[in-house]
């Protein structure tokens, strides 16, 4: 997997003592929105879930393609969820409409479908005996580098070093750190620039506002 463009060297020079702004951004029920978009005839505007691999069940290959394999409990259809088996797996993703109904992360299959008679789970894909994450991690480099590109052309404005210093750190496959401290500063200093402009004309109201900013 390439790296995210955009990402500067954690070498890049700041003071460790100033204050950082630093954004944070965490892709909510991802797991869910890939199976979305592998299978949205099924999944959009309903209660899902994405269960972890269960080691116990019976679904021992299957690929990401294999949407209506993997969906393991749906209504109407395979509803019973029995202790030890592929429906019984541990939660790690739920839907705003699952979560309306009470369903959390962490719960067992049988947990979840007793809150949610409606929900739908759908186990991670499987390889070789394990869960097979690939889909996902790609998923997540194709959202976390667009994040990452339309930071960048926003900051095309500021100077070089301005731009250089901003930071990205991938925490997760759902989540990213953008340290925005230097981009921030600059473009707080071309606001005070702005405004002391502004504030030639020596008018009471934006001596008034200079004097808030210290500048």
């Amino acid at each position: 997997m390439p790296p995210l463009r955009g990402t500067c060297s954690s070498s890049a020079s700041l003071s460790s003592s100033a204050p950082r702004i630093v954004a944070h951004f965490d892709l909510d029920a991802f797991y869910v929105g890939c199976e979305r978009e592998l299978n949205p005839a099924a999944l959009l505007g309903v209660p899902v879930a994405v269960c972890q691999y269960n080691p116990y069940g019976n679904l021992r290959e299957t690929s990401s393609e294999e949407v209506d394999k993997r969906l393991i409990v749906r209504p109407g259809g395979k509803q019973h969820v029995d202790n030890n088996g592929d429906t019984n797996g541990s939660l790690i993703a739920v839907s705003y409409e699952a979560r309306a109904a009470s369903v959390k992360r962490s719960d067992r299959g049988r947990e979840a479908v007793s809150k949610c008679p409606t929900l739908r789970i759908v186990q991670v894909p499987v390889r070789h005996g394990k869960a097979d994450l690939s889909m996902y991690r790609d998923a997540s480099y194709r959202v976390l580098n667009k994040l990452v590109q339309s930071i960048m052309e926003s900051a095309s404005s500021l100077t070089k070093a301005g731009a250089s210093n901003i930071r990205v750190e991938k925490a997760s496959i759902d989540e990213i750190y953008i340290d925005l401290t230097s981009a921030t500063a600059e473009m707080t200093q071309r606001v005070i620039e702005e405004m002391r402009d502004q504030s030639s004309s020596s008018s009471a109201y934006w001596q008034e506002i200079m004097h808030t900013f210290g500048a």
